[in-house]
């Protein structure tokens, strides 16, 4: 897992056998960066920067930084497609950025119109659970579901009404919460 802010992003891997609550391994990024989006391929994490063009991969058992690349735009969030070997990002905008993992190229660009044919803007964490992409809208309680290919909305989660023990919104993780429940139960489609 990757955790963001300026002096404060780090890599960290938890132990799953206490409820993930026990940190076994971490390692603190250079301050100058804010991680955003993470995701696992094989061995290589790939990992996206907020607002400094940076795309790494580091080595996922040792957290070794394997290399640096260019990135074209704000970083925000990042998932796989392991079945297409495919990433997919997304930086605040309402496109979906697919980019091939060997050369952390971008190969192509798709928009995303939900409600009434409108950009569906501020895309923000993503995850894959096949065959749809699942993208919290940062600052409201929505996660869209997103065909990654066309960029069609086939639906939607609202989460309107969940909210911490002081009433304030979700909006950090609505699209952990939301999708990492998916996750859990095994859902391939959306609710």
């Amino acid at each position: 897992a990757s955790c963001g802010l300026y002096d404060e992003s780090y890599l960290v891997k938890f132990s799953l056998e206490d409820g993930g609550e026990k940190e076994i391994q971490r390692e603190n990024v250079e301050g100058k960066y804010f991680l955003e989006g993470s995701t696992v391929i094989g061995d290589i994490m790939y990992l996206l920067t907020w607002n400094e063009h940076a795309l790494f991969t580091y080595n996922v058992t040792t957290f070794e930084r394997l290399s640096e690349h260019y990135f074209p735009s704000e970083g925000w969030g990042l998932t796989k497609n392991e079945e297409e070997n495919l990433l997919f990002a997304t930086n605040g905008s309402n496109y979906i950025l697919h980019i091939d993992p060997k050369t952390l190229e971008i190969v192509n660009t798709v928009g995303v119109y939900c409600w009434n044919n409108e950009p569906t803007n501020n895309l923000n964490e993503l995850e894959y659970v096949h065959p749809y992409v699942y993208a919290n809208v940062w600052l409201t309680n929505t996660v869209v579901v997103i065909e990654p290919y066309t960029g069609e909305c086939v639906g939607y989660i609202d989460f309107t009404g969940v909210h911490t023990g002081g009433g304030e919104f979700l909006w950090l993780c609505v699209c952990a919460l939301g999708v990492g429940l998916l996750r859990v139960l095994g859902l391939g489609g959306w609710v």
